[in-house]
């Protein structure tokens, strides 16, 4: 329990720490960057740094630091910080989530390695970082998302699917995070937290899911659901407008909700609670 209590600790810590640090660094995000903007002050960027680091110490702390995993995920976290601060294009970000996550999958060891394998485990990463860099577009939205997956994996954990400590830190780093991330946010996880997240959350299902297809099913569903539903939702609309995928806008689920004066706490308890309920479902099938 250290390690969990130290992921809380670290990511809060940091958080608070980059109140100050991202200005002066001039990772921030102003609102009048983009007309897609809906805060109304400039963020610092570096929540991901702190949830990084909360996620890992805490892991090494409980005995369970994985080394590939921490590799393929400072790929990713130093790619959203480049990211964050010139705004690199889609085939850049795409070629650096790509190599990382064939590394990572390569190296999860389902008793079954096989191309088939690394292609449906490398697709699912993919999904994965995209899903919950979409939905990263309120305060506290993403980061109570997460806490509930987290609680999910480590549910499942509890049953043999994966490891329970594993959950219990990634949710103790994201409600360290989410104490300054909670609307109105001083601090956002920025794209380096996102593509963090997204990979972590989907090591969480290839893992714990082990070569077990049907498993891996209902963690996919259980652990990733609302941010998949924003995924389709997002690239249908897309799709029908003729806009680019990797194009932005502000008409999101969550947008959606906000249009109709649901307040920014509210969206994301929503959410939050929607991730409730799919654990509750999912994981429970997984572990009746």
């Amino acid at each position: 329990m250290v390690g969990i209590a130290a992921a809380f600790v670290i990511a809060l810590g940091w958080s608070i720490l980059s109140i100050w640090l991202g200005p002066r660094v001039g990772l921030v995000d102003s609102p009048n960057a983009s007309a897609l903007k809906v805060h109304t002050r400039a963020t610092p960027l570096l929540g991901g740094v702190g949830v990084f680091a909360g996620i890992h110490i805490g892991m090494l702390i409980e005995g369970a630091f994985e080394p590939a995993l921490f590799a393929a995920t400072l790929a990713v976290l130093v790619l959203g910080l480049v990211d964050d601060a010139v705004a690199l294009s889609p085939k850049i970000r795409l070629a650096v989530e790509m190599a990382s996550s064939i590394f990572l999958v390569a190296l999860i060891d389902p008793g079954t390695s096989s191309v088939v394998w690394i292609i449906g485990g490398v697709i699912l990463m993919l999904v994965a970082i995209n899903a919950v860099n979409l939905l990263d577009g309120l305060d506290g939205l993403v980061a109570s998302v997460t806490l509930v997956s987290g609680l999910g994996l480590a549910w499942a954990g509890s049953s043999g699917w994966g490891e329970a400590g594993f959950g219990l830190t990634i949710s103790a780093a994201v409600a360290g995070f989410l104490v300054v991330n909670w609307q109105p946010a001083r601090v956002f996880l920025g794209d380096n937290g996102a593509y963090v997240i997204g990979m972590i959350l989907g090591y969480g299902v290839l893992s714990g899911g082990g070569g077990d297809m049907g498993a891996i099913s209902l963690l996919v569903v259980g652990i990733l659901g609302v941010f998949l539903i924003d995924l389709v939702a997002t690239i249908s609309r897309r799709a029908h407008n003729g806009t680019p995928v990797f194009s932005g806008d502000r008409s999101h689920i969550y947008d959606r909700l906000r249009d109709h004066r649901w307040s920014v706490r509210v969206v994301a308890l929503v959410a939050a609670g929607a991730q409730g309920v799919l654990v509750v479902i999912f994981i429970g099938l997984l572990v009746r």
